[in-house]
């Protein structure tokens, strides 16, 4: 609703202009008054109203000084001038201030309404324009962030060339060139005594969406580092520098920045695996496959730690603090696993089994009786891992045999080693299967939510998230995975099947289907039609 201030030193005036209109009925909001500029002047910039009706002539402060002051500090508010006086000269100055409109007294409620509905058509017009643009920019955001993830994904696996990255960098405002390169890879979680037992779906956490949005302000304008989040929740820094030093310095100095980001964050633990450092834009992959490497070890940790890919000692953080002799290696070895079962990948297996022989004691492998207790009881965490998601026993064992199917073939450590492997990876399959099941539940709410509610004007990407409870990256992520379509595409496809279905059964206007569809601005509406459909709404209507 447009609201309204009046200033005017005449108070029959004032009164009759306040009350023979009635404002609420005619859609304003008549916000308040005063009777000279000077005691206007604080209220109007409390209030901020969307126009200010004044008198030219008032005692302590006139008209046109309001109006100075009033355009210098509220530059968006339209201002009406009433004057008793038809000289040139006020109104030439008028104007020079920025006045909208020029009123000669006396003039009647109906003139004085039909003057504020020109200046109020001109304010939602504007209004109507910036909410356009600021669609326009989310849209453009969220494919630009789709787009830097494909480019992040094509830099990594080494598919382009340096001129087609370098250009493709470009368009996305990336500037990808430099002498040296490293990966830094990040991941936030919840402390254990903050998770559901079972829970395999990131669900929203408001600990790590805040810190998220600190993370992201703080580096998503960096220079030398560009920022990419991949599925879970993990973000990768790939940083930039004029030679090896200053891009191993950078990297440092990141690890340092995150270390003090989360300092403060009680409830959350942190894990940080550094890369190599590498000279060409064509090595990025290299940098990633390290880091990844290092990555892999936060599965053997529960406290806050940093794994360093090039070679030197894993170092934790300074609120970690771990003594290997008052472990029991037991409860160690199945909460190593079980963390990996709850959040790693098949990509990551490889490293994981590696690190997990390593620290358990790969001269103790030699040792059939270990290789034999370490299998048993490896047999039975992933056992009670599946329970805990749903599967039933006799489900479990057809896919992962009996305990003793295998304990024959445990006669070396490779073999052994092949085992971990092989029951692993057939319980990150059951996993990511009753995963997919809970996501496609997620997903099917979603879009439950979103059919019910496209025809809000601010529908948003956190909302959806919010109602299926699930953090808004992970939810981006997800919902294009399992949908093919981001969640602004989805959203489009929606309001325009809707709009074409009232275009072909209904004779409502335009601007009519527009506002049933969620899209308060016309011509914002047609845009997005045309854009999608390659037709104009009208055109497609008498196409049908």
């Amino acid at each position: 609703m447009i609201s309204v201030f009046l200033v005017e030193d005449e108070i029959v005036m004032r009164e009759g202009i306040r009350n023979n209109i009635n404002w609420a009925a005619e859609g304003y909001e008549f916000v308040g008054e005063a009777g000279d500029g000077e005691l206007a002047y604080p209220m109007i910039r409390e209030l901020k109203p969307d126009i200010v009706i004044t008198d030219i002539r008032m005692p302590f402060m006139d008209g046109l000084e309001l109006s100075r002051l009033i355009k210098k500090d509220l530059p968006s508010t339209r201002i009406i001038i009433l004057s008793g006086y038809d000289d040139f000269q006020y109104a030439r100055e008028a104007i020079g201030i920025g006045v909208t409109d020029y009123l000669l007294k006396p003039i009647s409620g109906a003139q004085l309404l039909e003057a504020i509905g020109k200046v109020s058509d001109g304010i939602r017009a504007e209004q109507d324009q910036q909410r356009f643009m600021e669609r326009y920019r989310k849209e453009r955001e969220e494919n630009r962030i789709l787009e830097k993830r494909v480019l992040f994904r094509e830099l990594v696996a080494g598919v382009r060339s340096m001129p087609e990255i370098l250009d493709k960098g470009k368009s996305l405002g990336i500037n990808l060139a430099a002498g040296a390169y490293g990966i830094v890879m990040f991941q936030m979680s919840l402390c254990d005594e903050n998770q559901k037992e079972g829970e395999i779906t990131e669900s929203y956490s408001e600990s790590i969406e805040k810190a998220t949005k600190e993370l992201r302000a703080k580096y998503n304008e960096a220079e030398n580092v560009q920022v990419y989040e991949q599925l879970g929740g993990v973000f990768v820094f790939l940083v930039l520098g004029k030679d090896r030093q200053q891009t191993g310095e950078s990297m440092d100095n990141l690890l340092k920045d995150l270390e003090e980001l989360m300092a403060d964050k009680s409830g959350l633990h942190y894990y940080a695996g550094r890369g190599i450092v590498v000279d060409r834009i064509r090595e990025v992959g290299k940098s990633y496959e390290s880091a990844s490497k290092a990555f892999a070890h936060r599965f053997l940790y529960d406290t806050s730690m940093v794994f360093d890919g090039q070679g030197g000692n894993s170092h934790e953080a300074k609120s970690a603090s771990i003594n290997i002799d008052e472990i029991d290696i037991g409860k160690l070895d199945r909460r190593i696993v079980t963390g990996f079962l709850k959040n790693g990948s098949l990509e990551e297996l490889e490293h994981f089994v590696e690190d997990f022989v390593e620290n358990t004691g790969k001269g103790n492998f030699e040792s059939l009786i270990f290789r034999q207790y370490i299998s048993v009881d490896l047999y039975f965490t992933v056992v009670s891992f599946l329970e805990s998601i749903g599967y039933s026993k006799d489900e479990i064992t057809e896919k992962l045999g009996n305990i003793g199917d295998k304990q024959a073939s445990l006669d070396d450590t490779k073999r052994t080693e092949e085992y971990i492997n092989d029951i692993l990876s057939k319980a990150l399959e059951m996993r990511d299967k009753v995963s997919d099941s809970r996501y496609s539940s997620l997903i099917n709410g979603a879009r439950n939510y979103i059919y019910e509610h496209f025809s809000d004007e601010d529908i948003s990407l956190n909302q959806v998230a919010a109602s299926v409870n699930i953090s808004p990256n992970h939810f981006s992520s997800v919902f294009k995975k399992e949908t093919g379509e981001t969640f602004i595409e989805f959203l489009t496809r929606v309001r325009m099947d809707k709009a074409k279905e009232l275009l072909e059964t209904t004779d409502m206007k335009a601007a009519e289907i527009g506002y049933q569809t969620g899209y308060r601005d016309p011509h914002y509406f047609s845009y997005i039609f045309k854009k999608t459909q390659n037709i104009s709404p009208r055109q497609y209507r008498e196409k049908e």
